[in-house]
């Protein structure tokens, strides 16, 4: 419950509207109480330099007058169309709640200037497990059990009249291969099924990876037990299932349909029902929507062939939990003066007034703590000399130090020199993790690797392991005396371990009378003078938070002195939590949220490993300024893409 925000008078913050259909039944004037508890607003209202306004929807609709004033609009199920748009210019981004995107004239929205986004993350997984239970519903005929059940002796009498059917060998078909029909895939993997999909656009790498044999339409239909259909509605898919493809599916055939209605004909699936062209159909959409309670396709002849839902058979406290963090991203995406991710038209990415618009934010929304409005400025990457004298710069704390955010280049690569020069230096990250704990880490790897570090102005940090559990002083400051600028320690999860940590970090002066650290020579502190008095400023110790234990204890590790970083690491950490390689699961996803505002709250530095491009721009909406990056798994992905572009037939790509 949030009472008594200001709205749209407020000068100089960036302004979010909500649509109202999101608020509760029951919501008084003054409150922005959602009808969704899941969907957390938390990186709105804990953001000093967001305001938040009530958008009042019309008759379905949203009325150009109410968007005045507003950067950002979080839509939900209302209209938005060319009269919704404002006469001041200011709106930049509607984010669409879903992946559904019907409701908005999109044409409208680019030729004003105005991003249009969905949230496919959010709804991939929560889609593709209701396909699955249409599946196993209609395979199992679950509705006709259930009402048998409830006839006592009489339906118990009636069972082998509803045998099922199994799943091994049948052929699942999809119309359409993006994200939810590669999730829905992936979900069936294990049920022994073949996989057909048609798609013009598909991935033939993913479709290989997903061991899916893409075919064309008539293919497709003819061949399907149960054909889901997975593709949004546009003019190309509209009534893509009609009397004449239906007819084609075998008598025993199912059909799902979970993205919109229009992609159906609806009479003709009323017509293949009773008729027993096929067997069977679940559906979540309709056309028209909502339907007439007396529409034909509730008739008492198709009965029990039908399965429908609402429009709602994916509302899950995880769906709406990831859909609201993936449109609430959006909007402080361009808040930043990046360019939001699941753009619908992608015109825009490449639109100078666009582009301009968005360096206007960035300028605009990078504000100190006191309020002063500031561009943060970072001092160039440059390559130290070693003759200078000086001490070397680390350039992560120098981001860091500066308010900005730092990416470290790492991954599943055992760096090298010439990797680290080819790879991680062009690559506009701050630094290079060096992989100890899970990699092949030498100690007469350090200088070179140091070296070619510093060659591009970037922080060397290796990740060292625990011993016995035990956090090794001494594995820590021989990484920091073979020329490292930084260690990152996992598993550190208590008070007294973070204190050990940074103890080793940090030789003993004034400032840190606890230092630990052995006294000799970093290859860093080579002609440098003043190396032992100085050496703490730019020596980097980062924590990793990846036991539950951890979170439990975060309070207590956040008061310790000479942590530079809380990293958290969520395969680990999910793990501990019970759940193996779930990195998805909705507690995990609530522990680490949780955890980062704790951290950044506290106001020290979070940080994230995110699996996603999505996932990252989530947590650094939270405040996230530390990022894992892994180049190597993207100049794998960009260069698959590259090829796809020149030729999309690729012997590689089959």
């Amino acid at each position: 419950l949030i009472s008594q925000y200001e709205m749209a008078a407020n000068e100089g913050k960036y302004v979010v509207g909500i649509s109202s259909d999101f608020l509760a039944d029951d919501v008084k004037e003054g409150e922005i109480r959602l009808r969704f508890p899941s969907v957390d607003l938390s990186p709105l209202t804990n953001n000093p330099r967001v305001a938040i306004k009530i958008v009042k929807v019309d008759e379905g609709r949203v009325p150009s007058a109410e968007v005045v004033g507003i950067d950002a609009l979080v839509l939900l199920a209302v209209k938005f169309d060319a009269d919704s748009i404002p006469p001041d210019g200011r709106l930049s981004v509607v984010a669409r709640f879903g992946v559904g995107y019907d409701s908005v004239d999109v044409a409208a929205c680019t030729a004003a200037g105005i991003a249009v986004t969905i949230t496919p993350d959010g709804v991939r997984r929560p889609v593709a497990t209701s396909i699955l239970g249409f599946i196993l519903a209609l395979s199992l005929k679950l509705v006709q059990k259930n009402r048998i059940c409830r006839l006592g002796a009489d339906g118990f009498a009636q069972r082998s009249s509803f045998m099922g059917e199994g799943l091994v060998g049948k052929t699942l078909g999809s119309i359409g291969l993006g994200n939810i029909a590669a999730e829905m895939f992936r979900l069936c993997a294990p049920l022994g099924m073949k996989f057909i999909a048609a798609d013009p656009y598909a991935n033939p790498a993913l479709a290989a990876e997903l061991g899916v044999t893409l075919v064309e339409l008539p293919e497709l239909f003819a061949g399907s037990d149960f054909l889901a259909v997975n593709c949004p509605l546009i003019k190309a898919t509209a009534k893509i299932v009609n009397a004449d493809r239906l007819a084609t599916m075998k008598p025993t055939a199912y059909l799902i349909n979970t993205s919109r209605g229009g992609t159906v004909d609806q009479p003709a699936l009323v017509a293949a029902l009773e008729s027993g062209t096929i067997a069977g159909a679940a559906i979540d959409v309709f056309d028209p929507e909502p339907p007439s309670k007396d529409d034909a396709i509730f008739s008492v002849t198709i009965g029990e062939k039908l399965i429908a839902t609402p429009h709602a058979i994916c509302w899950t406290d995880e769906c709406f939990a990831g859909i609201g963090s993936s449109a609430i991203a959006s909007a402080l995406t361009v808040m930043r003066g990046e360019m939001p991710t699941s753009l619908v038209e992608r015109a825009l990415v490449d639109d100078p007034a666009f582009q301009k618009r968005l360096q206007a934010y960035a300028v605009h929304f990078k504000i100190s703590e006191s309020g002063a409005k500031r561009l943060i400025t970072v001092p160039p990457r440059t390559a130290h000399d070693p003759n200078c004298g000086k001490i070397r710069p680390n350039r992560v704390k120098q981001v860091l130090g500066c308010g900005g955010t730092a990416f470290i280049a790492c991954g599943q690569l055992t760096w090298t020199a010439e990797s680290i020069d080819a790879l991680a230096g062009p690559s506009g990250c701050d630094g290079v993790w060096v992989e100890g704990e899970h990699g092949p880490l030498s100690y007469s790897d350090l200088g070179n690797l140091s070296r070619a570090c510093d060659l591009w102005g970037l922080t060397p940090i290796a990740r060292v392991t625990k011993s016995c559990d035990k956090v090794d002083e001494n594995l820590i400051y021989r990484h920091l005396d073979g020329g490292f600028q930084g260690v990152v320690v996992p598993h550190v999860n208590t008070k007294a371990e973070a204190e050990v940590v940074a103890a080793a970090c940090k030789f003993k002066t004034k400032e840190f009378p606890n230092g630990r650290r052995g006294m000799w020579v970093s290859r860093q502190g080579y002609g440098v003078q003043d190396y032992f008095m100085n050496a703490n400023a730019t020596t980097m110790c980062v924590i990793l938070i990846e036991d539950i234990e951890a979170v439990r204890n975060l309070d207590e590790i956040l008061t310790v002195d000479g942590i530079d970083v809380f990293a958290i690491a969520f395969a680990d950490l999910a793990q501990s939590m019970g759940y193996l390689h779930d990195l998805q699961h909705p507690e995990v996803q609530r522990v680490t949220k949780e955890a980062i505002l704790k951290i950044v709250a506290a106001g020290r530095v979070a940080g994230s490993t995110p699996m996603s491009t999505e996932q990252g721009i989530a947590h650094h909406a939270l405040g996230v300024r530390f990022f894992y990056a892994q180049p190597l798994a993207l100049a794998a992905t960009g260069l698959r893409e590259q090829i796809r572009a020149i030729v999309p037939d690729h012997h590689s790509l089959v």
